[in-house]
């Protein structure tokens, strides 16, 4: 069973988040949790973010992440916008709009889909 400090975690990461400037590192937000929540595992704070940084490939390892931050490529993060960093998968991978197009949301290409496809067609 759940304690409550677990269930109030995803609430204090996004307290921690929305009092970061547009952009920041990871360890701004480990220094929020240090501070305002010492009672939360650093690893929980550092997993969750890994997770939920919609660029990072290593979020398919996580079950269900939640899209909460953008990688730049200096190792910083930004909140994630899907208007303004794109539409991602599970998996860390950007997704073109034309492949969800006729497909439902949430649903993403198979590895080897677009192979057998052509395949098919030839």
């Amino acid at each position: 069973m759940r304690s409550a400090w677990d269930r109030t975690k995803p609430e204090l990461l996004t307290r921690a988040l929305r009092s970061q400037s547009a952009v920041f590192h990871p360890a701004a937000v480990q220094a929020w949790f240090a501070r305002e929540a010492p009672w939360v595992d650093p690893l929980w704070v550092e997993g969750t973010l890994e997770a939920g940084t919609v660029n990072n490939p290593a979020r398919r390892h996580f079950p269900s992440p939640r899209d909460l931050v953008f990688g730049r490529r200096d190792g910083s993060l930004e909140r994630y916008d899907p208007v303004r960093h794109g539409r991602w998968s599970s998996l860390g991978r950007q997704v073109d709009a034309r492949e969800l197009a006729g497909r439902g949301m949430g649903r993403w290409p198979m590895e080897g889909e677009a192979r057998d496809k052509e395949r098919r067609a030839s």
